[in-house]
């Protein structure tokens, strides 16, 4: 029997620093990283559920402190490469003097997200808006049953983990459904990053 195939959409750099810099600013333009690594996988979290397609398209891992957005935390905990610049880092840096704390640099055209993106990242982070990074790690660790304790390590959160927790005393059949348009439009995706690249 062959391995287990992991579906995942393409990272989108673009959109995920437009919904990262939407939500740094609607915080005063100062936003605790790890609160917004949390909000971003709660965004994507959505989306999958309502549309079967997220925003940013990053990979998602359990670690200890909850779900994290793996290619995002990455680029923040990275910082700008001067010798390799890109988009995220034209927009959002580490705030000053708070090291913990991301900012935009400058505020980016929202073109790439849809009006009814938009609204669910207005609506997750007016719901959330109170909470300190800790609330959010509690709140993931209590609410999310697709992520489990990896022990000091880290444990992939699939597409169809997340999609598996929205059916409630549902079948096999309705799972199939979603995954089935997952997989088309990861298909659309590819197609479209495959086109986006030939034309760089």
């Amino acid at each position: 029997m062959g391995e287990e195939v992991i579906m995942n959409f393409n990272f989108n750099e673009r959109r995920s620093t437009q919904a990262a810099a939407f939500l740094i600013r609607r915080n005063g333009n100062k936003l605790n990283y790890m609160k917004l690594i949390k909000l971003l996988y709660l965004v994507d979290r959505e989306a999958l559920i309502k549309w079967q397609q997220p925003i940013t398209g990053d990979k998602y891992y359990s670690l200890p402190l909850g779900p994290v957005v793996s290619k995002i935390l990455d680029k923040i905990s990275s910082g700008p490469n001067p010798k390799s610049p890109d988009y995220w880092s034209s927009i959002i840096q580490i705030a000053q003097n708070d090291s913990y704390s991301v900012t935009t640099i400058d505020e980016p055209e929202y073109d790439e997200l849809s009006k009814r993106e938009i609204r669910l990242l207005e609506g997750l982070d007016d719901k959330f808006k109170a909470y300190s990074q800790w609330d959010m790690v509690t709140y993931c660790h209590n609410n999310l049953p697709e992520w489990e304790d990896p022990n000091g390590s880290s444990d992939q959160i699939t597409i169809e983990d997340i999609l598996k927790t929205s059916i409630k005393n549902g079948t096999d059949k309705e799972l199939d459904f979603l995954l089935e348009n997952v997989a088309f439009k990861i298909a659309i995706d590819n197609t479209n990053s495959e086109i986006a690249n030939a034309t760089r």
